[in-house]
């Protein structure tokens, strides 16, 4: 389920097909099944030397899905895992990664100011693969892919 990446557009998410165990009628939002890809994307970025605050360890709970960061070196990277809609098919067992480099705005700027632009994270791609391979199926989409897709 691999694609090919349009040349000189990096990656910005990664969809994987998450076991079936990992979802429940109860859990509208796929909540279980995004912790789980939280805690193999965590161990990955772990091994990789990646930091975690101790509060977001696990992954954070929202009302849409999990969202998570982590540390290397001088960058800071966020993660926001979702529900991911098939549209192959009735079963619906995907859940995407998005990922991006994190911008050093405050708080009240990103609250108040325009919402900023899309950060890539080339550095990650390798890692991120990496998580990808550990599912039954996976596949790298860029920003304009994710957007034509999920959006």
């Amino acid at each position: 389920m691999q694609q090919t990446q349009p040349e000189d557009e990096p990656y910005a998410a990664l969809v994987v097909m998450v076991p079936e165990e990992h979802f429940s009628d109860e859990d509208d939002i796929c909540l279980q099944a995004a912790t789980y890809v939280c805690s193999r994307l965590e161990h990955h970025l772990l091994q990789a030397g990646h930091e975690v605050a101790d509060w977001l360890k696990g992954g954070c709970a929202e009302d849409w899905g999990v969202y998570y960061e982590s540390m290397f070196q001088d960058q800071k990277f966020q993660y926001q895992i979702t529900f991911f809609p098939d549209e192959r098919g009735p079963e619906q067992r995907l859940i995407a990664v998005q990922f991006n480099q994190k911008s050093q705005t405050s708080l009240l700027k990103s609250f108040f100011g325009k919402p900023q632009p899309f950060r890539a994270a080339p550095s990650l791609r390798h890692v991120i693969e990496d998580v990808g391979r550990e599912f039954e199926e996976h596949r790298m989409l860029t920003k304009a892919q994710l957007d034509g897709e999920y959006l």
